[in-house]
């Protein structure tokens, strides 16, 4: 057992040593061209690198179980950790020499302090050759011999990995992640655990009932859980009073409660006063009946002091605990009290639920739904898979696994797969073969350093992705060093294929937001990184190749000693310290990711912070902004010539918003990609030098910062989204002129508002006409806002149908402009998403056969624009899925099948509905304001057409003159959860007694504005009785 252990450990050394020496060679080249004058030391260093990856390819050849071979790979890996280390100086030396020579003095003061750094540079790389000479030496004593890449032809094929263009083409061609929420063979789990939840029982004897389900990991307990949570019948059960908490191995009873209240409270909560927060939580559930879920339970966890204080929380007879663990002793002494019918006293046991793993008929499903179509088009490749499939015992995120790693693969691979020893190897970390396996078979090494970084975050943390990547960039992962970001996101989209990355949340565009990883996946992170990561409690450790270390939010120590981490390259503090020292920066000097987050003083010396010079990502949480408290701070910044990413948290503007909040000197930031940042900044002084920049926060005009707005002119690399605030404050149209938009051809969002935020403008712009012309952006932008415009017209490049360049714009909001303009839809061929809001001079115009034009909207939202011209018939928007409008009268409502929300003052669209409409299936939200029954008729009812939108689930009814009464018919709306009523003063009736009975599913019921239906109400009259039952009566 020990020889295959240290097979594995060597392995994986051998691995990780063999892509940081490739990722430093794909870089060098590059850094040759910027360092100048240490072109001859890069190359000296080139040439060792080379002969450490030729030995590598010699060791390969062996069996990897020597102790002496381990501490051989060990001193490569060392010595490739220096190589990038002397690399980093090499090029910050020569960005210094660009940067700070500017005047005669700096000029000679640089030239003295550049021959001794080359002095210095040249004993850095002598010390490294002698290093490698070492481990040459070493090599020989261990029998190992060099392999020139070029000639070999015994490397295995299972090392081999495809070139940077290939991998990059493969990636592309690859389809999108399948959805991981999918839940196959669970119906009569699922049916069986609501019946246990739901059971009436549990209301009479109990105020708390325990239920558990076990399993081992993998099986799909939490994404059971989430169903459980979503089923009709439960929410019914429980008012949808859902808390959902995820435990894992570290518990703490505090920090149970305060994330209790943050759901509840929707705030953020880190009180220590066990009393202070049951009253609060208290206040929320008393009398309630409420469903608790803790996921993932370990035998950490103090039941007792749990129970006890969920009785003094209260809620109603009834109130369940539900809880997924993988350990049944973990939740057997689960007990609560309960009382017999005589009202005896006695101790309930929790009820256990034993998951098992699927069927070979429901495994098969869900391996088939996670490959390609054509993936077994070859009956040779069906019969390799239920082959593979009896190794993964019926536990869904094996087959996710496994059909993740075939999926698009050739059938040769499919052998190679199967024949792979990792089926059979013993694993003394119970990580599954296949998941295993989707590491093994990453494509690059390249791969498997960025999926190993994630050891370093906690179980079930969150994972925010774009930071990641920042990170992964900081570690020069991510190369070429142009094309960082979009390596990145190729890498997430593979790791979200390969189920190593799960749970994604994506944006309103369909972009992955964040995701976690499943705890076995976490588990196969901390193995393969070797002891690098770590996720640690504050508490200082021996361990001498810690280079990554997360501090979380809930680490119980006060104080944080980190000095014998000299290595460290990471350091993330989620943990604020009740006494924050940051000595320990002074030692790691290696560091190139620092979050700090609020472990700081205002007496703080920051000079050490300057000398960080790896450093390519810092975060930091801050009131006043860096230039007003810590000026000492943005001082030190400035000297950090890599830096890529700056993260500032929790900054507010407190003083004069016209005062500077950054750097003065931030142009030196020359490699900056990122400012990442919570509210809106001004525009600050050499910020127009900063030509690498990818993201900027919203921009804030009225805050004078010294820079202007044609500063973003040579900001061609800006992405994402650009938010320009107070336009309203832009002197002159000259600002806006010299191409600070249309050459931005990677931006896809762009948000222009003449006031700030929602507001309109402050002032009047005698030039805002002429500014908004000016402000043309790029042809390749996807998101377009603009709001408050407080000009006479809108410009060319939008309105004129043959000078709109924007064809592919997604998506159009226009909010509360006064200005004039003829908008031709038909040149916005691409868009799913429009929005026209309170605009009342501007006409919006399709061509004679309507929407056909743009028959990919998903959404519109047209309110207050009276100028609206052959709008004609919906038939043809099948993707509709919201629709808004008013004041407009169109057809084709009923042909709809996938609509979803309809918001409108018109019932000439629902008189077009009939039994068979596709509508009736689909409409869940309907809002009817502000209408006339009907055209010259004193009709007082609604019309009956409404009854056929059975799956409706909420229903408005607001701002009606003569409305006096609902329907009977409403009680056939079985699906209804919300009823709103308000700013109806004739209203005196509800539906029938029995009519309401039949809604079932009816929570909520709202009034406002009716006094007649209200008077009724109030006075317990028949009214009153209808609706005494409902949960939720709110009125005002």
């Amino acid at each position: 057992m020990d020889s295959i252990v240290q097979n594995a450990v060597g392995g994986l050394l051998a691995n990780e040593a063999h892509g940081i020496i490739g990722m430093l060679l794909s870089r060098i080249n590059a850094e040759i061209k910027l360092a100048r004058g240490f072109k001859k030391e890069l190359q000296v260093v080139q040439g060792q690198l080379t002969r450490l990856i030729a030995l590598l390819h010699g060791a390969s050849c062996q069996s990897i179980n020597n102790p002496l071979l381990v501490d051989w790979l060990k001193n490569i890996e060392d010595a490739a950790y220096d190589a990038d280390d002397l690399l980093d100086q090499l090029s910050y030396e020569a960005l210094q020499t660009k940067i700070i020579c500017t005047r005669k003095r700096d000029k000679f003061r640089l030239g003295v302090s550049k021959r001794f750094s080359r002095l210095r540079m040249g004993h850095k790389a002598s010390d490294l050759t002698t290093l490698i000479n070492n481990i040459y030496d070493d090599a020989n004593k261990l029998g190992i011999r060099p392999i020139d890449v070029a000639s070999r032809d015994v490397y295995s094929s299972r090392h081999c990995h495809p070139s940077e263009d290939q991998e990059t083409s493969k990636l592309r061609n690859q389809r999108h992640y399948v959805d991981d929420k999918l839940l196959i063979g669970r119906d009569e789990d699922l049916t069986r655990l609501v019946k246990l939840i739901c059971d009436p029982n549990n209301t009479n004897s109990s105020h708390l009932t325990v239920i558990s389900i076990v399993g081992m990991a993998g099986l799909g307990k939490t994404t059971l859980c989430k169903r459980i949570s979503k089923e009709q019948e439960v929410l019914e059960f429980f008012n949808s009073e859902i808390i959902w908490l995820v435990i894992s191995r570290t518990y703490d009873l505090l920090d149970v409660l305060n994330r209790m209240v943050e759901m509840l409270c929707r705030k953020h909560s880190s009180m220590r006063d066990r009393q202070a927060l049951i009253s609060e939580l208290h206040e929320k559930l008393k009398d309630k009946r409420y469903l608790l879920i803790l996921d993932d339970v370990w035998d950490t966890i103090h039941w007792e002091s749990l129970k006890s204080t969920l009785e003094e929380i209260g809620g109603s007879y009834g109130t369940t605990v539900l809880v997924t663990s993988r350990n049944k002793d973990a939740v057997g002494n689960m007990v609560t009290d309960c009382y017999d019918s005589k009202g005896k006293h006695t101790m309930k046991r929790p009820s256990i639920y034993m998951l098992q793993g699927l069927s070979i008929a429901d495994s098969w499903s869900l391996f088939l739904a996670r490959i390609s179509e054509d993936s077994l088009v070859d009956s040779e490749k069906e019969v390799i898979a239920r082959r593979m499939m009896k190794n993964c015992g019926g536990v869904p995120l094996a087959i996710r696994a496994l059909g993740d790693l075939l999926r698009d693969q050739s059938l040769n691979r499919w052998k190679e797969i199967e024949q792979s020893h990792t089926w059979t190897k013993v694993d003394r970390n119970d990580i599954l073969p296949s998941l295993r396996l989707s590491y093994d078979f990453l494509p690059s090494m390249t791969f498997k350093k960025c999926f190993a970084y994630c050891a370093i975050f906690g179980e079930d943390e969150v994972i925010d992705k774009n930071k990641l990547i920042y990170m992964w960039m900081a570690q020069g992962y991510l190369q070429p060093y142009e094309v960082m970001e979009d390596k990145g996101e190729e890498y997430v989209q593979h790791l979200l294929n390969s189920s190593l990355f799960q749970e994604a949340e994506l944006d309103e565009c369909g972009k992955v937001k964040t995701f976690k990883m499943h705890d076995l996946v976490w588990c196969l992170a901390r193995v393969v990184s070797t002891g690098e990561c770590l996720c640690s409690d504050g508490y200082e450790r021996s361990n001498e190749v810690l280079r990554h270390l997360l501090v979380p939010r809930q680490s119980k120590s006060r104080e944080l000693t980190l000095t014998s981490y000299t290595k460290l390259r990471t350091c993330l503090l989620f943990k604020e310290f009740e006494h924050p020292s940051l000595h320990f920066w002074l030692k790691c000097r290696d560091l190139r990711v620092l979050n700090i987050g609020w472990n700081w003083s205002e007496d703080l010396d920051w000079e050490p912070l300057g000398s960080l010079i790896h450093l390519r990502y810092f975060e930091i949480a801050v009131d006043n902004g860096l230039g007003v408290v810590q000026s000492n701070l943005a001082e030190h910044i400035t000297k950090l010539y890599h830096l890529q990413t700056l993260c500032i948290n929790n900054l507010y503007i407190v003083k004069d918003p016209c005062t500077t909040q950054f750097p003065k000197q931030i142009g030196n930031l020359v490699n900056l990609r990122h400012i990442l940042h919570d509210d809106t900044i001004g525009i600050p002084m050499g910020l127009g030098l900063l030509t690498a920049l990818r993201t900027l926060p919203a921009i804030n005009l009225e805050m004078n910062w010294g820079g202007k707005l044609s500063d973003l002119g040579s900001l061609t690399n800006l992405r994402g989204t650009l938010e320009i605030h107070n336009l309203c404050f832009l002197d002159s149209e000259e600002e806006a002129r010299d191409r600070v938009l249309d050459n931005k051809s990677y931006l896809d969002n762009l948000v222009l508002r003449w006031g700030f935020s929602k507001w309109p403008a402050v002032k009047d712009n005698p030039h805002a006409n002429e500014i908004l012309e000016a402000l043309q952006p790029n042809a390749n932008l996807k998101m377009l806002q603009i709001w408050n415009h407080d000009g006479t017209r809108f410009p060319r490049w939008l309105i004129e149908e043959r000078s709109s360049s924007l064809s592919n714009l997604v998506s159009l909001k226009i909010y509360r402009c006064a200005a004039e303009g003829i908008l031709t839809l038909e040149s916005f061929r691409s868009l799913r998403f429009l929005q026209v809001e309170y605009c009342k001079k501007l006409t919006i115009i399709l061509p004679n056969r309507g929407f056909q034009c743009c028959n990919s909207l998903e959404q519109i939202v047209v309110v207050d624009c009276y100028q609206v011209e052959n709008l004609g018939d919906l038939s043809s928007l099948t993707q509709l899925h919201s629709l808004t409008l008013k004041s407009n009268q169109l057809v084709g409502l009923g042909s709809l099948p996938c609509i979803r929300e309809l918001h409108t003052d018109e019932f000439v669209l629902l008189a077009q509905l009939s039994e068979d409409s596709p509508v009736c299936k689909s409409l869940e939200v309907l809002t009817l304001e502000g209408f006339h029954l009907y055209d010259n008729d004193d009709t007082t009812a609604l019309p009956d057409q409404l009854k056929y939108l059975r799956a409706m689930q909420c229903l408005t009814i607001g701002h009606s003159e003569c409305l006096e009464t609902i329907p009977d018919w409403l009680g056939k709306l079985t699906s209804l959860r919300e009823l709103h009523l308000y700013g109806l003063p004739k209203l005196k009736n509800l539906p029938s007694p029995e009519a309401i009975r039949h809604l079932s599913n009816l929570k909520t019921l709202e009034m406002a504005g009716c006094p007649l239906l209200l008077a009724g109400v109030e006075g317990e009259s028949g009214e009153w009785l209808k609706i005494a039952h409902i949960p939720s009566f709110i009125y005002y």
